[in-house]
Formats: structure tokens, C-alpha cells, sequence
């Protein structure tokens, strides 16, 4: 690489050289010295020349080892992008799935609540119906039994009448038993003192018969209602 440089030098200090000695009129041919001299002066700004390309050549190469560590950079952050929007996509599609699910599931247990809301209304409905009616049997039975109550209460006192009445007749036939009885003891009379005896004896019967009444009835309305139960 010197030789030509060398050659273009010697040749253009002869060039130089030619141009000086005919600008100054001589007709003697350069020195050896001039030319040498041309060559250094040559030589010295080819290598300015070529120590300058070589640093601006330095300096292309840094700046594009640069830009190539920055591209390098750049394609890992468009990687790392594109890998974050990825799983974005994926957390996003998950996240509608899960809402759509949810949505589902919340519609479902809204559809539950009413229809849970209307069997619990119809139940209500059903036992208020039925304790409506279980209220008015009882308010009947209670009323029947009122009445028989009353009627009882009216039947006892009628036979606690009757009986009295019964027992006030009973004490009179005694006491006229007892004058028959003295008065045949005194005449001899027996059959109308047995007369007397068996008209005793009917209201006796009677007046048992009218304690046992209001007795049965009384047994009966007590048996009554729990056996209708």
C-alpha cells in the first residue's frame, strides 16, 4: 500500500515541481530535496487523511454497535410487549369468562330467590288458610260445646228442681205413711196404707232416675268432645 502511495507522491511532486519551475520561468528540473520534501508533505496528509477516516471509521463502527445493541434492546422489549400483551389477552378472556359466569350464577340465584319467594308466599297462604279453618272448627266446637254446656247447666238445674219437688212429695207421702200407719194401726186400714206405700216407692224410683239423668248427660258431653277429636 505504500509503494503506490509513494509513486503518486514522487509523481505529483514532480508534477509540482514542473508547475514551479515553469511559473518561475527556469529550466532547471526539481532536486532530489524537493522532491523529497513534496513526498513527506504528501505522505503527512495522507496519513492526517487516513487517521481521520480511520477515527470517523471508529466512530461509524461505535455508533453502530450502538444502534445495534439498542435494536437488540428494542426487539427484547417488543418480545417482552408482545409476551405482556399476550397474557393480558389471556387474563382479560378469563376475566370476561369469569364475569360471564358469574352473571349466570347470579341470575340463577335470583331466579332461586323468587321462586323461593313464591312457595314461601303460597305456604303462608296455604297455613293461614288452614288456620283460618282449624280456628273456625274450633270456634264451632267451642260454641256446641257452649250450648250443650248451657243446656245442661238449664237440664241439671230442671232435675235439681224436679228432684227437690220430688223429695219435698216424698217427705209428704212419709209423713202421711206414718199417719196411715197409725190411724190402720188404729182401724185396721192396710190397703190404703199400702196404697200410700207404693206411690212412696214410684217417686223413690222416680227421683233416682232423675239424679241419674243429669249425671249421664253430664258424662256424655265429657266424652263427647274427645272422642270427636
Amino acid at each position: 500500500m505504500i509503494g503506490p502511495i509513494l509513486r503518486r507522491a514522487s509523481g505529483k511532486a514532480r508534477i509540482d515541481g514542473k508547475r514551479m519551475f515553469n511559473q518561475s520561468g527556469s529550466t532547471e528540473e526539481p532536486s532530489p530535496e524537493a522532491l523529497c520534501a513534496a513526498v513527506r508533505v504528501e505522505l503527512e496528509e495522507r496519513a492526517a487523511g487516513e487517521a481521520q477516516l480511520r477515527g470517523q471509521l471508529a466512530d461509524a463502527r461505535a455508533e453502530l454497535a450502538a444502534r445495534s445493541a439498542i435494536q437488540t434492546r428494542l426487539e427484547a422489549a417488543q418480545d417482552e410487549l408482545r409476551d405482556a400483551i399476550e397474557e393480558l389477552r389471556r387474563l382479560v378472556e378469563h376475566e370476561v369468562a369469569r364475569r360471564a359466569q358469574l352473571e349466570s350464577a347470579a341470575e340463577e340465584a335470583a331466579a332461586r330467590v323468587v321462586e323461593l319467594e313464591a312457595e314461601l308466599a303460597g305456604a303462608r297462604r296455604d297455613q293461614e288458610a288452614e288456620l283460618a279453618a282449624a280456628r273456625g272448627e274450633l270456634e264451632a266446637e267451642l260454641a256446641g260445646a257452649r250450648r250443650d254446656l248451657a243446656a245442661c247447666i238449664v237440664s241439671r238445674d230442671a232435675a235439681n228442681s224436679e228432684a227437690q219437688g220430688l223429695r219435698c212429695e216424698l217427705d209428704r207421702l212419709g209423713a202421711e205413711l206414718a199417719v196411715a200407719r197409725e190411724e190402720s194401726d188404729r182401724h185396721g186400714d192396710l190397703a190404703e196404707a199400702r196404697a200410700m206405700l207404693v206411690e212412696a216407692h214410684e217417686l223413690n224410683m222416680r227421683l233416682r232416675a232423675a239424679g241419674r239423668e243429669p249425671a249421664d248427660r253430664n258424662g256424655d258431653q265429657a266424652h263427647g268432645p274427645g272422642t270427636d277429636a
